[in-house]
């Protein structure tokens, strides 16, 4: 029997497939979650499967709807887009810090890795499967490289030396000591006898690769040498020099044959092609350049990446050249014409390396997301405009209605966003340097903006116009808040500081000092938060500090010094604090890797949440007061129950969650991550409870706001404390009113 019809004319057995494949897809792509936490299986596939088709999403609908209600377990539904390319084929995790080197083994079968954590992995090109870590090393690894045979691995370290490794064991066959300085780049020659490595002491080494013997040195460039190569006959050697050129070497005798000039800033990484006939090099100055590697001579500049190009390889066959840049993406070139063929897009932070497998099927790459990435070199894929910040974001906040986010990126600029649908409103561009932190005014209207230019800023929510610029600390500003009644705006500073202004005016009311690290110094100070109520912030402190300050916001005295994150810890700052919706508590997120929830009356800590496995940057209450958002270094966005501790949900994202904000009255989250990404997230399968909101002064009446339509509701004070419901019609929000009474702050 036929198998029937569907849409568009095509089968079901042709509907099934393609939903297979996008189920091995996704499995593919999530495998290194799913590995440690298998039962994040439904959250994160969905997750992927979602945007995959209309008959994919369909065949989810049952068992999302069975997953949305108790007694199902929560978990989170992204509501945007992974901003990477189709062709990804997997992640590798395991490093602990920037992943600077990787290359395929001669066979296709592993791949090696290099990073700032001091260690190498060999990894199952195929699996993924971490086979093994090389240890050894003391400082930051930088290169590495497989022999001809597969069978040993080169490395090249900050700690001056190589490393001769056994692929199979792991064990060190020896260390080429040599080099005065970090070792950048090293190579094997085709016959595996030789190794050549680049240094920041500005010369090469050629050695010995059986004995460890040093058999010349080359001199001549002016500045560090960071790459280096072998020809594939194996008579020269090319090099790559922060003095924006590159040599070409007689391997045999160690003559300069050639100096090959054009860059316009230091030149990164260099190969030959298959043929030894041509020589592509990477640069800062954005651009890969191909060069005949006879003659010296430029054949062509290639041009499309929008930062600093840090690796490249010619495809086995010569005809591609993969490029790795800092703009966080890969591109794939025609290496005689020189046109853009691919954008690999998938990394949060600069690409630092890459290589093809010897077959050119498919590609690696090496990224400050401390990730490597496997990609299908001939997958092309679909092309998507990437939209949104090109740098991390670091703050992200919603409007007090929930229908805007905006954003603060390293890019120096703020976004503002439709929450509902995703859509980018508008930019915002006047601070000089990276923006640290954003927050909205009760009223939404404005926007606050925190610099390392050193100032604030105040913006029109919807026009996006500059109204102020706020201008009195003495170095980067981390944090800033609107008080209650969007009187005042509180700020946190690198200058030991926080500043307490008045909006209309931008005058400075206060600055409170107090924050010092255990030699009692002063210390920077990285955030800020007003209670509810606008007679209290809270501050956290930077580097050796680990303690909260709570302040009286009308006088700028100190109430209380919270010294709860151990002080004994290098990096102890607290990264993010806030008070609870009604007042009673306070949450901070710090570097020591947990979240402590302490009584905001006496200081004394009611919770310390712990499960983190990296730096908390980043903590919030839901709108409710029972659950706290945070987001941490290691990819995790988590949701806890602030009266037990317990964890709720957690999502696992591509890059470092930078900051977490909570939606004011629906289970949603939004948060930024370090490349660039702003995700919206809806926990799922949570009931949120009376919505927390604090009646006003209004001359002789109380009012309270409906956050979700933002009517106004008079209530009586016998009524502080109490429950009620939102009577706009087609509303019905659950409330929960304060037992204090917001008051106006005096002129």
């Amino acid at each position: 029997m036929a198998a029937v019809s569907t849409t568009l004319g095509r089968s079901e057995s042709d509907v099934q497939a393609d939903i297979l494949t996008a189920y091995a897809r996704a499995l593919g792509r999530e495998a290194h979650v799913l590995a440690r936490s298998p039962k994040l299986t439904w959250q994160q596939l969905y997750n992927r499967l979602q945007w995959e088709s209309k008959e994919a999403e369909a065949r989810l609908a049952p068992e999302r709807a069975r997953r949305s209600h108790p007694p199902a377990a929560p978990w989170m539904r992204l509501a945007t887009r992974f901003r990477e390319s189709e062709a990804l084929l997997r992640t590798l995790t395991g490093h602990t810090d920037v992943v600077r080197g990787c290359a395929f083994s001669p066979d296709g079968r592993r791949i090696v890795s290099a990073s700032d954590d001091n260690t190498l992995k060999v990894w199952d090109a195929d699996s993924g499967a971490d086979l093994r870590t090389l240890t050894g090393h003391t400082s930051y690894v930088r290169g590495c490289a497989f022999s001809p045979d597969g069978r040993r691995i080169v490395s090249a370290s900050d700690d001056h030396t190589l490393k001769v490794w056994d692929t199979d064991s792991g064990t060190v066959l020896r260390t080429l000591t040599g080099h005065n300085d970090h070792v950048y780049g090293c190579a094997f020659n085709p016959d595996g006898r030789r190794i050549v490595s680049a240094s920041r002491d500005h010369t090469l080494k050629a050695w010995d690769a059986h004995s460890g013997a040093v058999l010349y040195t080359l001199t001549g460039h002016t500045d560090q040498v960071e790459g280096c190569a072998f020809s594939p006959d194996g008579h020269r050697i090319v090099s790559a020099s922060h003095d924006h050129t590159l040599k070409v070497w007689d391997a045999d005798s160690g003559a300069e044959l050639h100096t090959l000039t054009g860059h316009a800033d230091l030149v990164r990484g260099c190969a030959f092609s298959p043929d030894g006939r041509r020589i592509v090099s990477v640069s800062d100055d954005r651009t890969l350049k191909v060069w005949d590697a006879h003659s010296g001579a430029e054949l062509r500049s290639l041009t499309g990446h929008t930062g600093g190009v840090w690796g490249c390889a010619f495809s086995p066959d010569g005809r591609r050249i993969v490029s790795a840049s800092f703009d966080q993406t890969l591109k794939v070139w025609d290496a005689d014409s020189g046109a853009v063929l691919h954008t690999l897009t998938g990394h949060a932070g600069g690409v630092t390396g890459c290589g093809f497998s010897p077959d050119g099927r498919r590609i690696v790459s090496a990224s400050w997301d401390d990730t490597l990435k496997v990609w299908d070199a001939e997958g092309g894929a679909e092309e998507r405009t990437v939209t949104g910040h090109i740098w991390p974001v670091e703050c992200c906040e919603f409007s007090p209605d929930g229908h805007r986010i905006v954003s603060a990126s390293w890019d120096r600029t703020l976004k503002v966003w439709d929450a509902d649908s995703g859509v980018e409103l508008r930019t915002l561009t006047g601070h000089t340097d990276r923006v640290r932190g954003c927050a909205f005014s009760p009223d939404g209207r404005r926007i606050v903006s925190a610099s390392d230019d050193n100032t604030l800023k105040v913006w029109d929510a919807d026009s996006g116009a500059d109204l102020r610029t706020l201008t009195g600390h003495t170095d980067l500003v981390r944090g800033c808040a609107f008080s209650p009644d969007g009187r005042r705006i509180v700020s946190a500073s690198n200058d030991h500081t926080l500043k307490v202004w008045d909006v209309d005016s931008g005058a400075v009311l206060h600055t409170l000092t107090g924050h010092t690290d255990h030699a009692e110094q002063p210390v920077e100070v990285n955030c800020c938060a007003f209670s509810p109520d606008g007679h209290r912030i809270v501050s956290g402190g930077g580097y050796f500090d680990g303690t909260l300050m709570v302040w009286d916001a009308d006088s700028g005295a100190v109430l209380h010094t919270l010294d709860d994150h151990p002080s004994s810890l290098v990096q102890c700052s607290v990264g993010s604090c806030a008070f609870s919706p009604d007042g009673r508590r306070i949450v901070s997120a710090s570097a020591d890797r947990t979240l402590k929830v302490r009584d905001a009356d006496s200081g004394a800590v009611l919770h310390t949440l712990t499960g983190h496995t990296g730096f908390v940057l980043s903590c919030a209450f839901s709108p409710d007061g029972r659950r706290i958002v945070s987001a941490r270094n290691d990819r995790l966005l988590m949701v806890w129950e602030a009266d037990s501790g317990s964890l709720v949900a957690h999502l696992e994202l591509p890059g470092t969650v930078m900051c977490a904000s909570a939606h004011p009255w629906q289970p949603w989250v939004t948060c930024g991550d370090f490349g660039g990404v702003l995700y919206r997230v809806e926990v799922v399968g949570i009931e949120l409870g009376p919505i927390v909101v604090t009646a006003t002064e209004r001359g002789p009446q109380l009012v309270v706001r409906c956050p979700a339509c933002q009517s106004d509701h008079p209530v009586e004070r016998a009524g502080l404390g109490s429950d009620l419901t939102c009577s706009t019609q087609g509303c019905g929000l659950n409330l929960r009113v304060n037992t204090f009474v917001l008051s106006p702050f005096p002129a």
